[in-house]
C-alpha cells in the first residue's frame, strides 16, 4: 500500500503522527509494516491513456544506487524493453533518510507479465543485484551498482 502526503515533514515526526495509526487501525492493520518514506522523483507511463486501463499488477523493489540520475536515464534508454515485458507504469522514489536508496513501484499488465518480472527480469537483472529481501534492501560493499 502506498500513501502519498503532502509534506516534507521529518519522516520521525510524520511516523509518530496519530494519523497514521488511525489509519492502520480503520483498515484492520495489526502489526505495523515497515515504511519507505520518499519523494516521488520520476514517473513513467507507457501506455495510452493510463486512467482508461484496467487495474494491473504491481511489483515494488526497494533498493540502493549509486546514482540515482544514472539508475533513471537507465531505465529511460529501456523504456522499449519495459513495454515489451508488459510494463504499463512505473514510479520511482527516493528514500529521505539515504539518497542512494530508491523504490520503484512497477505496474504490469497481467499476473503472467508480473511472474515473468519476477522469475526471469531480463530487462531489470541489474537492478535486483544487490536488492534484499525483507524491510531493507542489501548494501554491497563491491560499490558498483545502478
Amino acid at each position: 500500500m502506498t500513501i502519498a502526503l503532502q509534506t516534507h515533514e521529518p519522516v520521525a515526526k510524520l511516523l509518530r503522527s496519530r494519523a497514521f495509526f488511525e489509519w492502520f487501525d480503520a483498515v484492520g492493520v495489526e502489526d505495523l509494516p515497515a515504511v519507505f518514506a520518499g519523494e516521488l522523483i520520476e514517473w513513467f507511463d507507457f501506455i495510452e491513456d493510463p486512467a482508461a486501463a484496467p487495474p494491473g499488477i504491481v511489483v515494488v523493489g526497494i533498493m540502493v544506487v549509486d546514482d540515482v540520475a544514472a539508475f533513471r536515464t537507465h531505465v529511460r534508454e529501456i523504456r522499449d524493453s519495459l513495454v515489451e515485458a508488459g510494463s504499463r507504469r512505473l514510479r520511482i522514489f527516493e528514500a529521505f533518510d539515504d539518497p542512494h536508496e530508491i523504490m520503484f513501484m512497477h505496474e504490469l499488465s497481467d499476473e503472467e507479465s508480473a511472474e515473468r518480472w519476477l522469475h526471469r527480469p531480463e530487462v531489470a537483472t541489474e537492478w535486483f543485484s544487490d536488492a534484499g529481501v525483507g524491510a531493507y534492501p542489501r548494501r554491497s560493499s563491491a560499490g558498483s551498482r545502478t
